[in-house]
């Protein structure tokens, strides 16, 4: 994956008084709440100009152009400055998870700018007027009671909360066996409870405040302990993932034929849970020259990154059929075998080797299973310009300072090829003026595209958000989502052809 800047400056210069002489630039004030006024944060902002005019082909940004997402405080503000021609009609968006609202501005009016150099905003008449009224969400509070079969409130369970494919939250009940998820929007929710082999999950419509109380049956951690007399009937009790005859005694109690009847029962739901939690996808994380005593930023750089995977890939609505391996020892690398050759030299150990070797070694196992993947991790520049590297073995790295890489690498082992670059791009994700890029347009594809060493030359498909698709440059514009084209394909495509699109399904 490319990590090059654009370069639009002699653009800028060439055609800035044609650009930038009537429109005018803002940095606007945006902000979000609920209806009872508390901030809302994650809420994404957008602008558009209603103009034929507007933007120009040669400028980089078309249509719907990502400004900021809100903090703790409900409020941002755009880092750069974004224009419209003077006196048109704006419209600003703000998105909510599932939920969207609009506001126009009648008249644009705003600052001039700066130029390429600096990105700013200069001041050019009285400053406009903050002519937006916050935008105000309807959110609900949820309150997820956990008790176990004799009604005690059950401490540290995790409860999940999903709606796909926009919302996922978690929570851990507390001592009281309660765990609560603020300001979700008007939905029909998944709840899923877990606590070591125990699970339950409803369905449920987030229309009001509501709390939902749900009961795990503690399973019976081991069988083989318990130590009465009676006959020696044999019965399946699941053990690392094979099927035991052990030998069950009758209990003491003078409902030992219920007892024993529950223990049969609790065994046939073991044995389906057993085959349920056979994990459809595993991705092994490896830290790359990393520091050994460095732990704990490692885990959160596996977690950043696989939060934004679970939150662009069909999985993410069954995250728990995905299983997380984080390796604990450093994987020293000093020469890098940068560039198209990365997967395979005669006589040559590359990175993608080493990689391979350090998550084999430290899994105790010669070859990568069916359904694994592995990732190394770097905070370094290791390769000048390139972010990650993927060669469609099951192999890859990832700069953590872009938490879109892992993804866009994994998207080549699912079948998808580069956006970037027309030389490099084709089927099953094509560029196409459907999702607003041609690449026989200069719209689309701003330079000359040279296939080895790829250029970045191409800004790649717009996603249903109004950014570009991952699939492109690392860089391009927010937000970043693939392409509708790309979630029919991992949705629908073909197993046959495309057998992998199965590990990235429910």
């Amino acid at each position: 994956m490319q990590n090059q800047k654009l370069s639009v400056l002699l653009i800028f210069l060439i055609f800035s008084n044609v650009i930038f002489s009537d429109n005018l630039f803002s940095r606007l004030y945006l902000s979000a709440t609920n209806q009872k006024l508390t901030s809302l944060e994650n809420v994404s902002f957008f602008i558009e100009c209603e103009s034929e005019k507007w933007p120009p082909p040669i400028f980089p940004t078309h249509g719907k152009s990502f400004l900021c997402s809100s903090d703790e405080t409900g409020i941002c503000f755009p880092e750069i400055c974004y224009g419209c021609p003077a006196n048109s009609i704006v419209k600003i968006s703000a998105k909510y998870y599932s939920e969207d609202q609009n506001q126009m501005i009648e008249k644009w009016t705003g600052y001039t700018y700066a130029g390429p150099l600096n990105g700013e905003c200069l001041y050019f008449r009285s400053p406009p007027s903050n002519e937006l009224q916050s935008f105000t969400f309807t959110t609900y509070n949820l309150k997820i009671k956990v008790i176990d079969e004799t009604n005690k409130s059950l401490d540290n369970v995790t409860a999940i909360i999903n709606s796909p494919p926009y919302l996922y939250k978690k929570c851990k009940t507390n001592m009281d066996g309660e765990c609560y998820v603020k300001n979700l929007p008007t939905g029909t929710y998944g709840i899923h409870v877990i606590l070591n082999e125990s699970e339950n999950e409803t369905i449920t419509v987030i229309d009001n405040d509501k709390t939902i109380e749900l009961t795990l049956v503690r399973n019976i951690e081991s069988l083989q302990n318990i130590t009465i007399e009676w006959n020696n009937t044999k019965i399946p009790v699941i053990e690392n993932h094979t099927i035991q005859n052990i030998s069950i005694p009758q209990p003491v109690e003078n409902n030992s034929m219920n007892w024993f009847m529950y223990i049969m029962n609790k065994t046939d739901e073991l044995i389906g849970k057993e085959k349920k939690k056979t994990p459809k996808l595993k991705l092994v994380f490896v830290p790359i020259n990393w520091n050994s005593t460095d732990s704990i930023s490692f885990n959160n750089s596996v977690e950043e990154q696989t939060n934004v995977f679970f939150d662009r890939y069909p999985i993410g609505s069954c995250r728990e059929k995905v299983k997380i391996i984080k390796i604990g020892q450093n994987c020293p690398i000093v020469n890098w075998t940068c560039g198209r050759d990365h997967c395979s030299v005669d006589g040559v150990t590359t990175d993608m080797d080493a990689i391979r070797k350090c998550a084999l070694n430290a899994l105790g196992t010669d070859s990568i299973e069916d359904n694994m993947y592995i990732i190394g991790l770097t905070h370094d520049d290791v390769c000048s310009g390139i972010s990650g590297q993927s060669c469609r073995q099951k192999v890859m790295w990832s700069q953590t300072d872009d938490l879109l890489v892992t993804s866009h690498e994994l998207g080549h082992e699912f079948y998808l090829t580069e956006e970037y670059n027309s030389l490099r791009n084709g089927p099953p994700n094509k560029l196409t003026a459907n999702y607003g890029c041609d690449p026989t347009n200069a719209t689309c594809c701003f330079d000359t595209c040279v296939s080895d060493p790829p250029n970045v030359c191409c800004y790649g498909n717009l996603n249903s958000e109004g950014g570009r698709c991952i699939m492109s440059y690392s860089g391009a514009d927010e937000p970043r989502y693939f392409d509708p084209g790309d979630m029919v394909f991992f949705n629908t495509g073909n197993l046959d052809t495309y057998p992998r699109l199965s590990q990235i399904r429910c």
